[in-house]
Order: C-alpha cells, then sequence, then structure tokens
C-alpha cells in the first residue's frame, strides 16, 4: 500500500500504491504528522533517517509498506551501520524481530527499548553493538552477573570489567564493557569524558533514574551528557512509566529524549507544556498534577524515539495469564487496625480512595501515611496462615511455586520450610543466583521473594504458579515480578493468584491498583 523510494535528492519519498479507505488514510496522516513529516500532495517527503521509523510506524496501524533496497543501504550508510554490523546481527540465533530492532537500535544515537519483560532485551541491545565497542553499562546491582552471563553468551570477544564499589569506575578500552550498579556511579564532578572517546552508554532498567532529585539520576544524567557528545545512550526497561507519567518524562530527559517525543514542529506548545497537555494533567489539591487518560497519539509519540514490543505480538505462542483470587478472612485484631485506617480518614476529612492515593504517594508529612503503613504491614501478615496452607497444597501436588511479598515476614515465613530458598534485599549476588539455578534445576519445592528484590533480573520459568500475598504501591514492579515466569522458556499457561483480604480496605488498595496499571497500559497500547 505504501512504498518508499530513494529520490536522487538523497531523500526518501512515500509513495501510496493504493487507494485507502477513509479510516486508514486519516491513520497514514497522523502517522506522517506525529513523526514531523509534512506530504505535498500525494508524495510524502522525509529525511532518509525517518524512513525507516515511519516504516514500522504504518505497519503497525496495518499498512503493508515495501521499502526499496536502496533505500535501506542509504539508511545504514548515513546511520553509521557497517556491513560487518549488519553480517553480525543476520546471522545471529536472534528472533527475527530481535534482528529488526537490533539494527534499529544500532541506527539511533538515543533510544528507549521498552519492549516487555522477557521478550530479550538484553541479547538484542548486546548484537546491536558495532564491532570492538566501548561499552558502559548502568544496571541495579542484583544484575550486574546476568549482564556478564549475556555478553559471554552474546558477544564472547568482549571483556568484561566490573565497578564492585565507589570510586572503581573506569572508562572502558575499545572492545570491552564496563559494568556499574546505579548506586556507585561517579559524582558529576568526577565525571569527564576522556578525548576522543567514542563508546556507548547503555541504562538497564532505566525506571531508576525516574526521580530526578536522586543522586543516581543526577549522576547518571551527567554520564548521558557527556557520552552523547560523541556517542551514543540507550535506555533499557520493561516498564519506564513505573507509575506516575512523570516518571516517563524524567525518563526519557535523562538522555534527552522529551524533546523527540513531545515536541514536534507542528505543535504549538512547549515539550513540557505538551506532555501536560497530552496526559490530561490538572492541579491537584495538595499540589503537583492528577493525570486522566493520555491522549490516544502518545503511544505513536513514543514510537519516534522508542520500540514497545509486547509478548503477544512477539511470541504468540507463549502462554498467557489467568489471573486468581483468594479472599483472606481477618482476625479480630487485624480488622481494627484497618477499621482505625478507615476511621482516621473519615475524621481527615478525606474519602477513602484519596486516603489510599495519598499514602501511595508516599506523603511523608501527613499521619495517613504512618497508618497507611500499619496497616498494610498488619495485613500482609494476617494473610500468612493462607499462604502457607497454599504452599503446602502445591507441595503435596509436586507443583513448584513462587510466592512474591511487598513485605519481608511473609518470606522469612516460607524460608523456614523445608525445601524452600528466599530471595530479599539483603542477599548476595551470588547468594541470589543460586538459589535461581537450585529452583531452576528443580531442587527447590518453592521460592519466595519480596517484589523488588525478585522482581528484576532472574529467569523463574519452572513454575507457572505464581503467588502475591500483596502487591507493591507500584503497579510496574508487580508486572515485573510476574514476568519472571512468564518470558521465553515458559511452556504454559501462568496462574497468578492474590491473596485479597475480606475488608474494604484491601479491596480498595487492590481496586486502586487496578485502576493505575490500566492508565500505564494506556500510554503503550
Amino acid at each position: 500500500m505504501v512504498r518508499l523510494s530513494l529520490h536522487e535528492s538523497g531523500k526518501v519519498l512515500a509513495v501510496l500504491t493504493a487507494r485507502l479507505v477513509p479510516d486508514l488514510f486519516d491513520e497514514y496522516n497522523e502517522v506522517c504528522l506525529i513523526h514531523g513529516i509534512k506530504r505535498r500532495g500525494g508524495v510524502t517527503v522525509m529525511p532518509i533517517g525517518k524512513a525507516l521509523t515511519l516504516s514500522r510506524a504504518l505497519r503497525h496501524v496495518g499498512l503493508k509498506v515495501e521499502v526499496d533496497a536502496d533505500v535501506k543501504r542509504a539508511f545504514y550508510k548515513t546511520s553509521g551501520i557497517t556491513d560487518d554490523d549488519l553480517t553480525r546481527i543476520q546471522n545471529s540465533p536472534l528472533f527475527h524481530y530481535q534482528k529488526e530492532d537490533a539494527i534499529w537500535m544500532a541506527s539511533r544515537k538515543k533510544a528507549l527499548l521498552a519492549s516487555e519483560m522477557g521478550t530479550g532485551k538484553t541479547a538484542l541491545t548486546l548484537m546491536a553493538l558495532t564491532t570492538n565497542p566501548a561499552v558502559v553499562i548502568v544496571c541495579p546491582s542484583s544484575i550486574k552477573a546476568v549482564w556478564k552471563n549475556e555478553i559471554a553468551t552474546w558477544r564472547p570477544s568482549l571483556e568484561v570489567f566490573i565497578c564492585e564499589g565507589r570510586g572503581t569506575f573506569r572508562w572502558p578500552k575499545r572492545n570491552e564493557a564496563v559494568i556499574i550498579n546505579y548506586e556507585i556511579l561517579p559524582k558529576e564532578n568526577e565525571i569527564d569524558v576522556p578525548d576522543n572517546f567514542t563508546g556507548t552508554l547503555i541504562a538497564d532498567e532505566c525506571h531508576y533514574i525516574k526521580n530526578p532529585k536522586s543522586q543516581r539520576t543526577k549522576r547518571f544524567r551527567k554520564l548521558a551528557k557527556e557520552m552523547l557528545k560523541t556517542g551514543k545512550c540507550w535506555l533499557l526497561s520493561g516498564t519506564p512509566l513505573m507509575n506516575q507519567p512523570f516518571e516517563l518524562w524524567h525518563v526519557l530527559y535523562s538522555a534527552k529524549l522529551e524533546n523527540m517525543v513531545f515536541k514536534l514542529d507542528t505543535d504549538v506548545y512547549s515539550a513540557y507544556k505538551n506532555f501536560l497537555r497530552l496526559f490530561k494533567a490538572r492541579p491537584a489539591t495538595f499540589g503537583g498534577f492528577t493525570f486522566g487518560t493520555p491522549d490516544a497519539s502518545v503511544p505513536r509519540r513514543l514510537g519516534r524515539a522508542a520500540i514497545r514490543r509486547t509478548r503477544k505480538e512477539v511470541m504468540p505462542e507463549l502462554p498467557g495469564k489467568l489471573y486468581t483470587t483468594n479472599i483472606v478472612s481477618l482476625d479480630k485484631k487485624s480488622q481494627k487496625v484497618c477499621d482505625r485506617f478507615i476511621e482516621a480518614a473519615e475524621e481527615a476529612g478525606v474519602d477513602l480512595d484519596a486516603a489510599i492515593t495519598e499514602a501511595s504517594m508516599g506523603k511523608e508529612s501527613r499521619t495517613l501515611f504512618e497508618e497507611m503503613s500499619e496497616a498494610r504491614r498488619i495485613l500482609a501478615t494476617a494473610k500468612i496462615p493462607a499462604m502457607m496452607s497454599l504452599a503446602e497444597t502445591f507441595e503435596e501436588a509436586g507443583e513448584p511455586v513462587v510466592v512474591f511479598s511487598a513485605h519481608l515476614d511473609p518470606i522469612k515465613m516460607l524460608g523456614e520450610r523445608e525445601g524452600w530458598c528466599t530471595i530479599t534485599g539483603s542477599d548476595k549476588a551470588d547468594d541470589r543466583e543460586e538459589s535461581v539455578r537450585l529452583f531452576q534445576a528443580g531442587e527447590l519445592k518453592g521460592l519466595a521473594c519480596t517484589i523488588k528484590a525478585g522482581g528484576v533480573g532472574i529467569t523463574l520459568t519452572r513454575a507457572h504458579q505464581v503467588v502475591f500475598v500483596d502487591m507493591d504501591w507500584t503497579p510496574a514492579n508487580n508486572l515485573q515480578a510476574e514476568d519472571r515466569l512468564c518470558r521465553i522458556g515458559q511452556t504454559k499457561g501462568v496462574v497468578v493468584t492474590r491473596l485479597i483480604a475480606n475488608h474494604n480496605l484491601d479491596k480498595r488498595l487492590t481496586w486502586i491498583l487496578t485502576q493505575k496499571k490500566k492508565l500505564i497500559e494506556a500510554v503503550y497500547q
């Protein structure tokens, strides 16, 4: 329906080769507009650098796109992709979609790879690196070893240096990867890129830099600024928007992608004001903003600088998820604590939903935050007997199971059972890896993890049963935890069981988390 060909001027022409129905024609025009490409009569003219990004976007809305070979060659040349790079990617054992995404990444100076967990972001990113690269990989401490193992698999010729403490960072040599966690990044005044240095900065789990006031965000931004002078900066995360839309803005800002997404030639607003407009932002009662359902153009705007693949899209054979709920009765003492929180909200003149939402945003200055934290802890503790009974049921059936909780007490209790191991924030990397190895090898009956510690960097596909005693305030953390099971290597549908207390407080907590999850999904849909 659309053909991209190279004009003698060096520009690319997009020509409709068949008549489109009105709705599809409108889609075509909107995609061109969002990508800052102007149509001239029946022909659309664009710079060579926008050709493949536009073709991806047009295919996404259902248009058949034919790209001439000379357009691809010109694109590769102007993007700095060599024949060696192409050969390495195309001859690799990556899936077809991973090869396509690796070529796209290789062409970008700045990019966000936001595909869902379990779709192989690490492998394709490593293959997208040029020959003999100098790479700085910034990631959570718990997955530094994962990157080392993946490099050994996909780019075995790369030397690896892992920074183990403050002051150990150094710039990589050619054909070397330096891996450092966010917490030990060098101070801003210590970051000064060497002369003639050209390298690639990779930020894995880039939602770690969503808080602009944190030291790690400030230090990463300084590092990215220096690297982008002559090199590249790629952001990776299955959940760049963890909780609130502002987090997406701050993540994009760290790699100077916010203007590319939210500011176009056709926009009257600045990038920031356009962001607020597109997310239906309005002033909140206690300061800041509340957000509505994002404008339908947001996912397409993200496509200017980002790739978002879902497991369902790229691996239709991968089993999906089935959600079930187990209602848990509370003891009288736990009921009273939850009742007190509801009473405190009423006395403060705040309805229950507003009180929960306020507490979820970490308003430590308000007494409701402390009371909510105590109520959540009591709720998690009260569910322990039901959790233990469920664990025993799975053991008797010979069914491996993974249990997650936002609180530590339920995890400790499971850790005392014979045939169980735990993963918490206090574990050393080697201990964490050994627990995963034992579970995947079939030597454990179950694995119990705190959501934040066990929700990243590990694969738990031996199990297809996962239980949540309670959930994290941030919906994306819960999704990441679920996806430790639902990823490449899983052969069954994953059953997600949530323990919900038979009390209005826990039911409303679950409902509000579900609404927040829907807002996040609308951004990528």
